[in-house]
This record gives structure tokens, sequence and C-alpha cells, in this order.
């Protein structure tokens, strides 16, 4: 588990390999422009407080009878997951943000808050809104 260090340029890549991979292009330029900037960061919640900021294409929702830490933690593994990921956007708060996979689900599944807990050697995230409908698994086609 590590805590963020502001300009940790290693995972500001990999939040750019994700934005790039999963966000529709209209919204990629304007929240690689807030990541570049510090100051800015605190925009970026906002960007994702719903998945229309994703290209539909990388979405596969989860079904309400399945939407519990223990269902997402499978289907992920099943995807390919290591058991590790990155809380993206506890790293731009300035918060613990490197987690066992298991542990970060646990802690955000349901909450309806913005997450987005990242596995960048898989290109596979877990995604959830501010909107109780808003969970999903992110992944390229």
């Amino acid at each position: 588990m590590k805590n963020a260090q502001m300009g940790d340029i290693e995972t500001i890549n990999i939040f750019k390999d994700f934005i790039r991979a999963f966000v529709r292009k209209q919204s990629r330029e304007r929240i690689l422009y807030f990541l570049e900037r510090e100051k800015k960061w605190w925009l970026i919640n906002r960007e994702f407080h719903s998945s229309v900021i994703f290209n539909e294409k990388v979405l596969f929702p989860i079904k309400p009878k399945h939407q519990f830490a223990e269902a997402i933690y499978e289907y992920m593994l099943f995807f390919g997951c290591s058991k590790t990921c990155i809380s993206l956007l506890n790293f731009l708060e300035n918060k613990e943000y490197k987690f066992d996979l298991e542990y970060g689900l646990n802690d955000a599944v349901g909450h309806c808050c913005e997450t987005i807990l990242f596995c960048p050697d898989k290109m596979i995230a877990y995604y959830e809104g501010g909107h109780p409908h808003d969970k999903y698994i992110l992944r390229l086609p």
C-alpha cells in the first residue's frame, strides 16, 4: 500500500494510459490537460461522476445481482487481472492508492462514490460512479 507522491511520474503515466484507452475521444484532451496540472486534479473527480465519459465499447455492465465485491473480484480475475490495483482517484487526492484488488473492491463497491480501480498490466478496471447503476468493468474489446 502506498500513499501518493505528488508528481509520481510512473502513476501519472499509468493514468494517461487509462484515459487514452477508455475515455471518449471528445473528453480525453480535457482530462489529460487537468492531469498535467496538479492544481486542477480536483476537477478530474467531477469528470468521472458518470460513466458517460467512457467509450461505450469498453463498458461491461455488472448485473444488479452481481454488484458486490466478491462477484466483481471473481469477474476481474476471470478477465485476467492481477491481484493488485491502483486507485486512480485516490492517487489524485494524495491518499493511499496501491492496493490488493480484493481489499480495494471490498472498500469501494456499493458506495456510489467515484471509484476507479485499475490493473494496468491487463488494462482492466472497475469503475463505480456517483449513480447506483454506474458499476462497470472496463476492458478493451
